[in-house]
């Protein structure tokens, strides 16, 4: 990596388009995130902006990865094929990456096809969460609080406050709950899922924060070895690749017709 520094209130070098910041930096009424990649525009803003101290950036060398790049190599490994991404978003609880399995656990994340998945649309706006969550006035309990655990760590996310107003005005249960002002987070535990292929499933999860991007969490759930809810899980997974072969030969067939 090549060490560079950009300075608001400045016009920076053409040159520094795709230089990665190394801190957090607020712009206007945005908030930057460490790891952004400056694009022209940005430069632009930064040019626009306030006179301030000097930032500083960092240019990838021949053969080095950006960090969403590495992310996003070591999702795929451990993920295995299948896998589905989506673009970084931090701290909004949208779901970002799903294999296969992921996909066929969460289904009722992905009906609406104009909307990203996100777990706290599905709570409150969607009908059928109440028959995905057992305990539903738990899983909402907690979203409201990681939400309001995020914007107590960025208050200036647009998009974390388009979501809370979205919500606000279209959910008396999650307007209620986030007056309470509770704040907390959940790594840990067991979650209980509705029937898959007739059984409920009881998986023990872990939630991993990524170093390198903040606000970024990897979920990751297994099932006690050699029980019920494994069988099922086992079963499920392959029926979900059999069923994503299937759909990419039709999607194949009519590409060629």
């Amino acid at each position: 990596m090549r060490v560079e520094r950009v300075t608001p209130g400045r016009r920076a070098p053409q040159r520094l388009i795709g230089a990665i910041l190394t801190r957090d930096l607020v712009v206007g009424e945005q908030r930057w995130s460490k790891g952004r990649r400056l694009n022209d525009a940005d430069l632009a803003a930064l040019a626009a902006g306030e006179p301030g101290p000097s930032v500083t950036v960092l240019i990838a060398e021949a053969g080095e990865l950006h960090e969403d790049d590495a992310a996003l190599r070591l999702a795929k490994a451990v993920a295995g094929p299948g896998l589905e991404i989506r673009g970084p978003n931090q701290s909004r609880m949208d779901l970002l990456a799903a294999n296969h399995l992921g996909r066929a656990m969460y289904s009722d994340l992905f009906l609406d096809p104009s909307a990203p998945p996100n777990f706290a649309r599905h709570i409150f706006l969607d009908s059928s969460a109440r028959r995905f969550y057992p305990h539903w006035d738990l899983a909402a309990d907690l979203a409201v609080a990681n939400l309001r655990t995020a914007a107590g760590k960025d208050p200036h996310d647009k998009r974390l406050h388009e979501l809370v107003g979205e919500l606000s005005t279209r959910s008396e249960e999650f307007r209620r709950r986030w007056h309470a002002h509770d704040v907390r987070t959940h790594g840990a535990g067991v979650k209980h899922f509705p029937p898959r292929l007739a059984r409920d499933l009881e998986l023990a999860y872990d939630s991993l924060d990524l170093r390198a991007e903040p606000g970024l969490t990897l979920t990751v759930y297994a099932a006690e070895p050699a029980s019920p809810t494994a069988h099922a899980i086992s079963l499920l997974g392959s029926l979900a690749v059999t069923e994503a072969d299937q759909n990419a030969s039709q999607d194949h067939d009519l590409a060629t017709s």
